[in-house]
């Protein structure tokens, strides 16, 4: 994958499956999601609402 950019920014243990957690990244939110499926990161911001997402729930991980 061509600009895939891995940044350490917590330890596993930290972040318990089916859970969530936002993280500071080069100025950015960045919302780190832990589910049966893996471990994901996305911006920290619901784009309808126009609010943070952390501590919301994971629903339908879709991978493509």
């Amino acid at each position: 994958m061509t600009g895939v950019r891995r940044i350490p920014v917590m330890q596993l243990s930290e972040l318990p499956e089916n859970s969530n957690k936002a993280v500071a990244v080069e100025g950015s939110s960045i919302l780190v999601c832990r589910t049966e499926k893996g471990v994901f990161a996305v911006e920290n911001m619901c784009s309808h609402m126009m609010a943070t997402l952390e501590g919301g729930r994971v629903r339908g991980v879709n991978l493509f």
